[in-house]
């Protein structure tokens, strides 16, 4: 105990320590906020919708399992109480949704709890244990289980790759389209879909084409031009309409935001020499 407490203390104190080191005397920078502690709050002050985003996270973590590991859980955290490996287990799997809970509630959007899916056995080993303290009625509850079994197998696993398709068809439409255009490069901004720059997708050595680019990291589209542009080089400038499945995917309102970029930016890649196509 006394060797986990000095690491601990040394680690706790390591942030303070390193700015102390890097300041110097005539730093301008404060040495408050370095500290974990600090950092904590800081952390929970701007992740006050932590709570529901939680909730959610949870809710889509159990929707996505057999519908009777939520009850067989709970049951199982009840047998922690009498059993240390229980108990341990229990804690593996609380643990993580705490400190994820402070410092990371929001995931993005993905397939059940990212983060508790390395706990899955910590989840099926409790509820083994609630099904175990279950044994003087199992063979009443045996049809139970078989019914919700096929439950989650005929309905919950359907339902959810339904939505997973109505989620990401989209993205696999408007990916398949970019591919499609026969371009060079393709500019795709982060504020033209929800989750456009999920499209920016790119082979590590670049022999995709197009190139897919983010418009928010371009520093100067004239240098770009300049650089990429010269006859036979095409561009893709996908407009508005090319993301509106995306954003009724999602229920939302489309933006003119594609249509102002590409406006503003097909003049200096004209320019410049490149031709421009427009996704619509």
């Amino acid at each position: 105990m006394l060797g986990y407490a000095a690491i601990a203390a040394f680690w706790l104190s390591w942030p303070a320590h390193v700015h102390a080191l890097v300041a110097g005397p005539q730093s301008l920078t404060q040495p408050g906020g370095t500290d974990y502690l600090s950092i904590l709050l800081d952390l929970l002050r701007q992740n006050r919708g932590a709570l529901p985003l939680m909730a959610e996270n949870l809710l889509r973590f159990f929707c996505w399992q057999h519908v009777l590991l939520l009850p067989l859980l709970l049951a199982g955290f009840g047998v922690a109480f009498r059993d240390r490996k229980a108990a341990a287990l229990a804690l593996g799997f609380i643990l993580p949704i705490v400190v994820m809970g402070a410092i990371l509630p929001y995931q993005g959007h993905g397939f059940g709890y990212r983060y508790l899916h390395g706990l899955l056995g910590n989840a099926a080993l409790l509820g083994g244990y609630a099904w175990r303290r279950l044994a003087p009625v199992e063979p009443r509850l045996r049809g139970w289980f078989v019914a919700a079994t096929a439950g989650t197998v005929l309905v919950m696993l359907p339902l959810q790759a339904t939505m997973a398709h109505w989620l990401y068809a989209p993205f696999a439409r408007a990916s398949a389209r970019l591919n499609a255009s026969g371009a060079d490069y393709a500019i795709v901004g982060a504020e033209e879909g929800p989750f456009a720059l999920d499209l920016v997708l790119n082979r590590p050595d670049l022999s995709n084409r197009p190139i897919r680019l983010v418009a928010g990291e371009i520093d100067d589209i004239d240098a770009l031009a300049a650089r990429i542009c010269r006859p036979g080089v095409q561009i893709a400038l996908p407009q508005g309409s090319f993301y509106g499945p995306i954003w009724e995917a999602f229920h939302a309102k489309p933006t003119d935001t594609a249509d102002r970029r590409a406006a503003e930016q097909a003049p200096v890649f004209g320019e410049a020499g490149c031709s421009v196509v427009f996704l619509r």
